[in-house]
């Protein structure tokens, strides 16, 4: 009896449905039952409860690409949707399970939502409140049947990176640091790159139009492309944004422009690691590759590659010494993906619990690669130096240990009383301003041992397991944001304090960024370290958002927040508690708005979707 069941899906979507595999779901590990599994479920209703199609029982079907594939129309069977968007949503939390050591836990303790054919729109959209993954569909003048986005492997890739981010971290839908919200977006991107440079047939794909050079602008048409041209009749550039991310001193203040700026600098990593691990011999036989001219978007969605190209490409690669070229590329990506990806999903378990800037991602990224492997170093200098270029890596950003660690030890296994006193008592080491009006809300211990195939992301064989403990802690101040506006808001900060198995800490990070003072500056000024951290990342929101502050203040934003122009005022939403007080809540992330936002701008295409 075999250990998986096969779950078609598509590789890319149906504008290139020669791509597709089977899914190898890990039935000894888990289980099927209905349409759900002990993460996931599907539920194909609409947003609103009604049920749109009946489904199989998965747990007896035959769910493979040819079964549901009928009569060579998988686009019309939304069965096939639905077992679509299962494998690539159970693909992808493979993906991200390998490179944090441990299984994910949803934040709200229950399987993920998953709805195929929840509205009929050209979007799609992580439900926060209500944790699910909705997917629209909408008629398209470029093709003559539906454009279905729960089909799309990147769509449904970047939605379920929402989905992880917000697990963990819950608290940053409430931020007001723009890079949060930035990162949200980044994240979903980061998703779909990832697993699309996963499959070997998306691989070849891209190698045949790049040459194997990674920074190739060939490279710019991948994302939710029949999305695009079932909309305009162009594909996205997708790529072009991670190839033309702006540093981070001139960062837009528009959260889906200012994602770019941290995917471009992780997919410049990625390339850089690609390029130097694929053997010279083969870099030289690369220069004289056939490939296809991607210079232009395809204008139709059935357009397909120059016939004579494609012939030339599989006359070169029937060859056995140039397939070990593709075998040699493919290997690179292989490993590259492993150790970027993994630094970057193992960084978000350091991060403050609350919001956090791109300066103490960069930061953060580093020490925990550091920690996991310190005899591997290059990959982390290789991508301090792109942050540095970057303007992403600052020095001054406090990330020191207090030396307090072991003071929490006792106290996590006292319950949560004992708990929120030692941050009490510890308040000033842990960089809580409580001369400043602040209220601790919680604090939580989380002891995580994770295990990781070294064999993959650094040269050796075997598992590497490592045992670390965290403190999250949060509190929450009222603020004026703006001085003269009566902008007050209730916001909340906090900090990461990370200890070794044995409580010694050995770094805080906190939320807003603490920077380094020297001793002759604090003497002069008196301020307190706590009046100081609040100043600044005052200062940092009105310089960000001085335009929506200014529209504010001139009675420009309406009564939806919006400016003008259409767009929002601010990355979040004002929302007024029971309490009369007023706290931020980011805006939902739509699809519709992301693409735009990180290709069209970057594109150059006056996208509308009005």
């Amino acid at each position: 009896m075999s250990n998986t069941k096969s779950m078609g899906m598509l590789l890319q979507d149906p504008s290139v449905p020669e791509l597709f595999q089977d899914y190898q779901f890990p039935i000894e590990s888990d289980f099927l039952t209905g349409m759900s599994s002990s993460k996931l479920t599907l539920q194909d209703t609409g947003e609103f409860g009604d049920l749109r199609y009946q489904g199989l029982d998965w747990a007896t079907a035959d769910l493979s690409f040819d079964t549901l594939n009928k009569n060579g129309n998988f686009i019309d069977n939304p069965q096939f949707h639905q077992v679509n968007t299962f494998a690539v949503a159970a693909y992808t939390l493979d993906l991200v399970e390998n490179a944090i050591g441990r299984e994910m836990k949803w934040k709200h303790n229950a399987p993920l939502v998953l709805r195929p054919h929840a509205f009929d729109e050209a979007n799609a959209y992580y439900d926060v409140e209500s944790p699910s993954l909705n997917f629209g569909s909408f008629t398209s003048p470029f093709r003559r049947t539906p454009i279905w986005t729960c089909l799309s492997h990147d769509i449904v890739s970047h939605e379920l990176g929402h989905a992880i981010l917000d697990s963990f971290r819950p608290q940053y839908v409430y931020s007001e640091e723009i890079d949060t919200g930035a990162l949200h977006e980044s994240v979903g991107d980061m998703m779909s790159m990832f697993t699309a440079l996963s499959h070997r047939p998306v691989v070849e794909r891209l190698f045949r139009e790049s040459g194997g050079d990674m920074m190739n602008p060939s490279l710019a048409s991948g994302l939710a492309e029949e999305f695009g041209i079932g909309l305009w009749g162009v594909s996205f550039p997708f790529l072009r944004s991670a190839l033309n991310g702006v540093n981070y001193d001139v960062a837009p203040g528009e959260i889906h422009d200012r994602s770019t700026v941290w995917t471009a600098a992780i997919y410049e990593i990625l390339a850089k690691l690609v390029a130097e691990a694929i053997p010279p011999t083969a870099k030289a036989t690369l220069q004289n590759a056939p490939t296809f001219s991607q210079s232009k978007p395809r204008r139709n969605i059935m357009q397909q590659s120059n016939p004579q190209q494609q012939m030339a490409f599989e006359d070169y690669y029937a060859q056995g010494d140039n397939q070990c070229d593709l075998d040699a590329f493919f290997s690179a990506i292989i490993a590259a993906s492993e150790r970027v990806k993994g630094m970057m999903l193992r960084a978000l378990q350091d991060i403050p619990p609350t919001g956090v800037t791109f300066p103490t991602l960069a930061r953060v990224l580093y020490n925990a690669d550091a920690r996991l492997f310190p005899a591997d170093p290059h990959p982390r200098e290789l991508a301090k130096e792109v942050f540095q270029r970057r303007m992403l890596w600052n020095e001054d950003i406090d990330l020191s240990a207090p030396g307090i660690g072991t003071r929490f030890e006792e106290a996590s296994f006292a319950g949560n009383t004992a708990l929120m006193r030692a941050v009490y008592e510890n308040a000033e080491a842990l960089r809580i301003p409580m001369s400043e009006g602040a209220r601790i809300l919680n604090a939580r211990v989380s002891t995580v041992t994770r295990t990781v195939d070294a064999g993959l992301e650094q040269r050796g064989s075997g598992t590497k397991t490592m045992t670390e403990r965290y403190l999250y802690y949060s509190y929450e101040m009222m603020i004026d944001l703006c001085p003269g506006l009566g902008f007050f808001i209730l916001i909340a900060k906090g900090g990461t304090l990370v200890m070794d198995e044995n409580w010694n800490d050995l770094q805080l990070a906190t939320d807003p960024d603490t920077l380094i003072t020297p001793v002759e500056q604090v003497s002069e000024s008196g301020e307190p370290a706590g009046a100081r951290i609040v100043r600044l990342a005052k200062e940092r929101f009105t310089r960000i958002h001085h335009r929506s502050l200014r529209a504010f203040r001139d009675g420009l934003v309406d009564a939806n927040g919006h400016l003008p122009s259409g767009e929002h005022a601010l990355p979040f939403k004002i929302v007024k508690q029971s309490s009369g007080a007023t706290r931020p809540v980011r805006h939902r992330c739509n699809l519709k708005e992301h693409l735009p936002g990180v290709a069209g701008k970057h594109g150059g295409f006056p996208f509308k979707l009005d």
